[in-house]
């Protein structure tokens, strides 16, 4: 009597897909490839449809496609935690697919799986992709997709659809972006977030917006609208800086505006953080040689930087320049 055939495990499938990249026909690869997108494990899938973004194979954009439409039915017994779905529109997007469909499907995609507790969401990631998908290509109605997702229960999609309204740009996406920041959101970073998108897209409009903030109760979003600022390198944020530091009493508020400022990067910003160096008490000018690494960029800056350490005599000025200069 004949011994059944040997079951094949998902190791040996991941073995046989990795294989490939010693094939050197593509014809083979593609191949194999193909079989694999069709198999019902959805692991497996998601490995063929990475080496086939990785590969350029843009052939085999109908056979992602496919997959993605048969792992949308019954998709929590078919494709739990969405790995093919996800790693198909990655691929997708790598591959300038430039239909909607699949993004429109994966968009409006919640998937409900068992868990400890309430079930658990796992195509948060997805709406996410598919929502940088349909800005990738231009989709004419995107916006109010995106204005959904802004306001998903999922903070991960909220923040991929914030990023994902920058890269529509325009008055528009610059309003949504300020009545999302103005709302508020559970997840205070998600609200940086906004600052530093509305600071790319339109940096001048949204200088006033973003101080606004800068004296928020909440010291995590002040902070946050300060390194924004920072970041932004415009002239005139170094200002709103400088005058917020001058308006700021304690060292401890002082201490907070020394990153934001170094991250300016500016020589105006340089030689605030040198002064603060060369004059400050002796707390502030520790915490300035920790932040001045950002700014000093060239050697002319870092030797201006030991020589105002000399010329001060104080050992924990001196232990907080060696130990910077290491870093």
């Amino acid at each position: 009597m004949p011994c059944p055939p040997a079951k094949i495990t998902l190791e040996d499938q991941f073995a046989a897909l990795d294989a490939l990249s010693e094939v050197e026909d593509v014809a083979q690869r593609e191949s194999a490839l193909r079989g694999a997108l069709r198999g019902k494990s959805n692991f497996v899938v998601a490995r063929a449809a990475r080496l086939t973004g990785q590969w350029e194979f843009k052939k085999m954009i109908p056979d992602m496609v496919a997959a993605f439409e048969r792992f949308m039915k019954n998709p929590v017994k078919t494709d739990k935690g969405c790995a093919a779905k996800l790693a198909i529109v990655e691929a997708l997007n790598a591959l300038d697919y430039d239909s909607e469909e699949v993004f429109l499907q994966g968009i409006r995609h919640f998937q409900l799986e068992p868990a400890y507790g309430a079930p658990e969401d796992t195509a948060d990631i997805l709406r996410g992709k598919c929502a940088f998908g349909l800005v990738r290509i231009g989709y004419p109605h995107v916006l109010p997709e995106l204005a959904d997702l802004l306001l998903d229960k999922a903070s991960a999609t909220r923040q991929a659809a914030v990023r994902a309204v920058g890269g529509v740009g325009g008055e528009a996406a610059e309003m949504l972006l300020r009545m999302k920041a103005i709302a508020g959101d559970s997840e205070p970073q998600i609200t940086g977030e906004c600052f530093t998108v509305l600071m790319e897209i339109a940096p001048e409009r949204s200088l006033d917006f973003v101080a606004r903030y800068l004296e928020s109760e909440d010291a995590w979003l002040a902070n946050q609208a300060a390194l924004t600022l920072g970041e932004s390198k415009i002239p005139a944020a170094f200002e709103i800086l400088r005058a917020l530091w001058e308006k700021h009493a304690t060292t401890e508020q002082r201490g907070e505006l020394l990153l934001p400022l170094a991250l300016h990067r500016s020589e105006e910003a340089f030689q605030f953080l040198l002064h603060v160096i060369e004059e400050a008490h002796q707390s502030l000018a520790c915490s300035a040689l920790e932040n001045i690494k950002y700014c000093a960029s060239d050697d002319a800056r870092r030797d201006a930087v030991r020589k105002a350490v000399e010329e001060r005599d104080e050992k924990a000025v001196h232990a907080a320049y060696t130990k910077n200069s290491k870093e």
